[in-house]
């Protein structure tokens, strides 16, 4: 028993999500329902400014995709696995954000416009966000790379899809819902701690994967919540989704490689 303890207190400290679950069970400690979720030291390790887009066309990549509402902030990844040395997958992380020029200007978060001036944020003009213009990176995407599947969560996005129905990609219908979210979420944090994930230390994508925070249910799932409106955590649930795509493995997808028309699956 006390070896099984010792485990799980390691666990919990790599683990953010996992702290809450065993100080409750094991230390007798109450916790708030949520708790931290990522680990922002190993985080960060991860970025590398040298990473660009350019080396990466040709190659296999999922895309997630999480549209906020049309005055809200959209966030768009893209997901190149690889296969490492060791055998193990490997993950590089790019990251899209797109705000109207109204929110911007608005918003109580002084950097929002810091970021759009050094492009880290895609401004569009007006008071709504221009989906059009988020359609024609996610075109410019599959022109580029090997694009394996879009996995959208359908909240805001029906127009959208409907609009890139004529793409030829697969478009994976994912729900962000804990019977969906956890096993990514769980998978994103290993990846982190063991070094195999490489993100292009994007600042906006920073700041909201330091905003998510994780209830753990009475089975030890997790899902991706805020404790604030203005803590967005649309990057990391796109990251998310991106990952779950990559996670469904190939079989799912083979069959409509080459497809004239894009294909809707749903889990």
């Amino acid at each position: 028993m006390p070896e099984m303890v010792t485990s799980l207190q390691k666990k919990a400290v790599a683990l953010p999500s996992a702290a809450g679950n065993f100080q409750t069970k094991h230390l007798d400690v109450w916790c708030s329902a949520a708790s931290s979720w990522m680990n922002m030291p190993e985080w960060q390790k991860g970025g590398d400014f040298s990473l660009r887009r350019e080396d990466f066309e040709g190659k296999d990549c999922y895309i997630g995709l999480d549209l906020g509402s049309k005055s809200d902030m959209t966030a768009k990844v893209l997901l190149f696995p690889q296969e490492g040395e060791d055998g193990k997958p490997r993950y590089t992380v790019f990251s899209d954000f797109y705000l109207p020029r109204n929110a911007v200007q608005n918003s109580v978060n002084s950097q929002y416009q810091g970021w759009a001036d050094q492009g880290q944020i895609h401004v569009t003009e007006g008071a709504m966000t221009d989906y059009n213009v988020v359609e024609e990176d996610i075109r410019d995407d599959l022109s580029r790379y090997n694009v394996l599947g879009i996995v959208y969560d359908p909240w805001h996005a029906t127009q959208l899809i409907n609009d890139l129905d004529d793409s030829g990609a697969p478009l994976v219908e994912c729900s962000v819902v804990v019977a969906n979210m956890s096993s990514p979420m769980k998978s994103l944090e290993a990846l982190v701690l063991d070094h195999r994930l490489a993100h292009e230390a994007n600042p906006v994508m920073d700041w909201m994967m330091s905003n998510v925070v994780s209830r753990v249910d009475a089975k030890d799932n997790i899902f991706p919540r805020k404790e604030r409106y203005e803590q967005k955590i649309d990057g990391p649930v796109a990251l998310i989704l991106a990952l779950f795509g990559a996670e469904s493995g190939d079989d799912e997808y083979a069959d409509f490689e080459g497809s004239p028309s894009g294909t809707f699956l749903s889990w």
